[in-house]
């Protein structure tokens, strides 16, 4: 039996066939610099910043300095691992040259294959994970309508552009609102958009957003409407085998395997930037912090995550559970949110600690 490793000419252009056929290909930050180790490890790393400080011109060189305490700059490291795995064993025909692999039958059925059932599952897959660890929950306490869906979409964005998000965005919508959506004066039609770069699959603009309606089935369990700007989410993958086996051993036919790790997740330093609208039933509340004697309790319905350097604790590698009291030293910077099976992760809430 001979086995055939289709070349890396091969490999990239199945890669970029499934970036030209994804939905979710448009909502991808391609421009961030991720790092591989090993086959399925991305780390990805942004500056940890601290507040501003301060000037005071009465110190001298015996009571510190001008400027403040001076901070270490360091880095903010979210650690991703692929963990899906997507593989293929197909048998395919035989050509006339029984001792040769069928070269252009093992891309028809890759192709096929790919349009039919990698994509879709990958545009599924993404769109859940992005939901789960979007920056923002936005809980609605009256389910969209017909009449009312315009105005809770503004008021989503809305409370995006209070977190100071910025810069494009697409609205993620079922196809049950497009109409509707169509019909406010909001709305810009494609012909009117003619030579501005839009989202892939883009119907139309409302509210300064691209409008890409997706069908019921690719949206996320219990979300109404998502907002997303493609800063905050990155979507890995690699081709780990693709290979082709000649007469292998009772099988009537050649043999083809593939094999794909792949993954999407959140940027925690651009998280906000992703708002997932779904009913208050279905997300976490925000937990309290009580604070006495320099020890803080949390409480909340769920499992808590929590942080003492400012790091947010949901894509925070520094991230500890919270099984009782915290003790805070001198200018801890706590964060801590809740998290809970079936719902979706809670808002951060945030304490500083006094410096002195």
């Amino acid at each position: 039996m001979a086995t055939i490793h289709f070349s890396e000419k091969h490999i990239e252009r199945l890669m970029k066939g499934f970036d030209a056929a994804s939905l979710t290909d448009g909502l991808i930050n391609h421009e961030v610099d991720m790092e591989f180790s090993g086959a399925r490890t991305v780390h990805v790393k942004s500056i940890l910043t601290t507040p501003v400080q301060k000037y005071d011109a009465t110190r001298d060189i015996d009571t510190g300095s001008r400027y403040g305490k001076t901070v270490e700059v360091s880095d903010d490291e979210q650690v991703f691992e692929m963990g899906d795995k997507i593989s293929l064993s197909l048998t395919i025909d035989k050509t006339n040259n029984v001792d040769q692999f069928n070269m252009k039958k093992a891309g028809e059925v890759m192709n096929a294959y790919k349009e039919e059932q990698i994509i879709p599952y990958l545009d599924k897959y993404r769109m859940t994970k992005w939901a789960t660890g979007a920056g923002m929950h936005y809980g609605l306490t009256d389910a969209p309508t017909v009449d009312n869906i315009a105005q809770i979409i503004i008021k989503a964005r809305n409370a995006q552009r209070n977190r100071r998000v910025t810069g494009k965005a697409a609205l993620i919508i079922p196809y049950q609102y497009l109409d509707v959506l169509s019909l406010s004066n909001q709305w810009v039609k494609l012909e009117k958009l003619g030579g501005q770069v839009l989202t892939k699959g883009t119907m139309g603009r409302f509210y300064g957003m691209d409008v890409v309606p997706f069908i019921d089935e690719l949206m996320p369990a219990n979300v109404r409407f998502m907002i997303m700007g493609k800063k905050a989410s990155i979507a890995p993958k690699k081709i780990d085998s693709f290979k082709g086996h000649v007469n292998p051993p009772r099988i009537n036919g050649d043999l083809l395997e593939f094999l794909m790790y792949h993954d999407a997740f959140v940027l925690g330093k651009k998280a906000d930037d992703i708002l997932v609208a779904s009913m208050d039933e279905f997300v976490c509340a925000v937990p309290k912090i009580e604070v006495a004697s320099g020890k803080a309790t949390i409480t909340g319905n769920g499992t808590i995550f929590y942080t003492t350097n400012g790091a947010d604790p949901r894509y925070s590698r520094d991230a500890k559970t919270y099984t009782g009291a915290v003790t805070l030293a001198a200018g801890d910077q706590l964060r801590a949110y809740v998290a809970s099976e079936g719902k979706y992760n809670s808002d951060v809430v945030k304490y500083d600690h006094p410096t002195t």
